[in-house]
């Protein structure tokens, strides 16, 4: 069964309510549903903070979500010196969300079902730039959100497995979102079969039971690369980890391969986690070099919304200048049929 939870109030009306607290009730709300009827069920919980503007919410006392401008501070961050208000804002979301997902673990052992769930939890980016100079989020990873740095891309994953995974155990093996489909249906006793044709990723639940990683190398891929003041262009930008090499290339363009625009950078994680000495230009990597690339060539589907080269995805409708926020990749009439790019294991 699928169920999709429509958030219909606006902001200026008296029903409306902060959206993470509909997260919260409707997932507890659909845990007793399910296990009433006796049902498995998979859930799928976004949360929206933190996020940009920092937005908490003060449920017992405000009817209103809480402006960005002027968010619910949590109490233990409200008379802190040298913190800014920004910073009391985003730890208060963080505060929010802990409380939040501890409210919807506590469920399911209330219901009893706790020892018979798999609660995978990660975060979808690494930090934004605004709140890592001052909490050092990224730890010693350069980059943040965004960028195809290791501090843009390497989060934390927690997983509760009781029975299977032991507490306190740990992995350094690395798997992306888009092993979650594969991995949630091995759960299910699915096989790969039974996914549609083409699904990226593979099942990391041998991971869960201590055994080796399915997968070598990982490719990842984004429009808008931000990539300032790192060293390399904003624009379409792809990375291949093989090993502890870690290759960026940025602005190539499928359509124009030889272009002057294209940058490369390498990397050896395993004596410079902080991506700090470009080996590029060294003639000995020049076989790592190709062998990266042809990774990269073989995982990137070109996309009509999405086309590589330095104007990222803006060609197909001649606007002018590189991915931002505030100069999206689409015309406004299409924001709704954005298909995601792709990826291939």
């Amino acid at each position: 069964m699928r169920r999709r939870l429509a958030l219909t109030a606006s902001a200026s009306s008296s029903s409306s309510q902060f959206s993470e607290d509909a997260f919260r009730n409707k997932t507890v709300e659909f845990f007793r549903e399910q296990t009433a009827a006796k049902k498995p069920f998979f859930a799928f919980v976004s949360f929206v903070t933190p996020h940009s503007g920092f937005c908490s919410h003060e449920a017992s006392s405000h009817v209103q979500p809480a402006p960005y401008a002027v968010p619910y501070v949590e109490p233990p961050y409200r008379n802190l010196t040298g913190w800014s208000s920004m910073y009391k804002d985003y730890a208060s979301a963080v505060t929010r969300q802990d409380r939040d997902f501890g409210i919807i673990l506590d469920e399911l052992e209330k219901l009893g079902i706790a020892n018979n769930t798999v609660v995978i939890s990660a975060s979808d980016n690494g930090p934004e730039a605004e709140v890592d100079s001052f909490f050092n989020s990224a730890g010693p990873f350069r980059g943040y959100k965004r960028a195809l740095l290791e501090g843009g891309m390497r989060t934390p994953m927690a997983v509760r497995w009781p029975g299977v995974i032991e507490p306190g155990t740990s992995s350094d093996a690395m798997v992306n979102f888009y092993d979650i489909l594969p991995t949630v249906a091995d759960i299910a006793g699915l096989s790969a079969d039974d996914l549609p044709p083409g699904t990226d990723g593979v099942s990391f639940t041998d991971t869960f039971q201590g055994q080796g990683a399915k997968r070598k190398a990982n490719y990842w891929e984004f429009c808008y690369n931000a990539a300032k003041p790192f060293g390399y262009p904003n624009g379409f930008g792809q990375a291949v980890r093989d090993g502890d090499m870690k290759m960026i290339r940025s602005n190539y363009n499928y359509s124009h391969p030889d272009s002057s625009q294209v940058q490369i950078l390498l990397f050896d994680l395993s004596n410079d986690i902080g991506e700090l000495h470009d080996l590029s230009k060294d003639p000995k990597y020049a076989q790592t070099i190709k062998d990266l690339s042809a990774i990269m060539d073989a995982n990137h589907v070109e996309d009509v919304y999405w086309p590589s080269g330095p104007n990222c995805c803006r060609s197909q409708f001649k606007a002018q200048g590189p991915c931002t926020p505030s100069n999206p990749p689409y015309p406004p009439h299409q924001t709704t049929a954005m298909p995601p790019p792709g990826f291939a294991d």
